[in-house]
């Protein structure tokens, strides 16, 4: 079920989707990964499935001529600072675990 929405925060904790979420009762609990979206949209986060993710996370991999395992012991060690593009791809590889099971 893990997909990726916009939402608008609006304050008290408050998160309002753009839409619905198939599948998932009022009141349940989620994990959210909330990544601020530039004024200018040059940056969108896709709905997509595993493959779409692992091509994501390749993008990076080449930009910054970097494997995923590399960067995210020195991520989590705070060696990499926590610039946009790292914060990205640390919460896409996060979800791609998760989706992998």
């Amino acid at each position: 079920m893990p997909e990726m929405l916009s939402a608008v925060y609006e304050g008290n904790g408050i998160l309002r989707l753009e839409h619905g979420l198939s599948g998932v009762e009022r009141q349940s609990r989620l994990n959210v990964f909330v990544l601020p979206a530039k004024s200018d949209d040059t940056f969108a986060v896709e709905k997509t499935d595993v493959n779409g993710l692992q091509r994501q996370i390749r993008q990076f991999e080449r930009r910054y001529a970097l494997n995923s395992a590399d960067f995210m012991e020195r991520f989590q060690r705070g060696e990499i600072g926590d610039d946009r593009d790292f914060v990205v791809w640390a919460g896409l590889q996060e979800l791609l675990q998760r989706m992998s099971g």
